[in-house]
């Protein structure tokens, strides 16, 4: 088993960053993320967790959120539609 030797921040390092980024944020963004927080305890699953930033840190995330926040929610559902199509008659696309 090979060990991580990055140097991780301790737990006072960690609380210190996480205040000094809340403090310039807007409420409302503060409130997403104490949601986003939330939802990352109650799961418990570093595996999910994980999976999901490595997901969001996708550069064509952003590419089809910007291009979706301009469509009326009824384009939206088309393209949902769509790919959900495509999904059932390729099978899982894997990596």
């Amino acid at each position: 088993m090979v060990r991580n030797t990055k140097t991780r921040p301790t737990h006072p390092e960690l609380v210190e960053r996480i205040v000094a980024i809340l403090n310039v944020l807007p409420g409302d963004r503060v409130q997403v993320i104490a949601d986003f927080v939330s939802q990352a305890k109650a799961l418990d699953d570093p595996d999910v967790l994980n999976t999901f930033v490595t997901w969001r840190n996708d550069p064509r995330l952003d590419t089809l959120l910007l291009l979706s926040s301009q469509l009326t929610e009824d384009d939206v559902d088309q393209i949902i539609f769509f790919a959900e199509d495509q999904f059932m008659q390729n099978g899982k696309v894997e990596k």
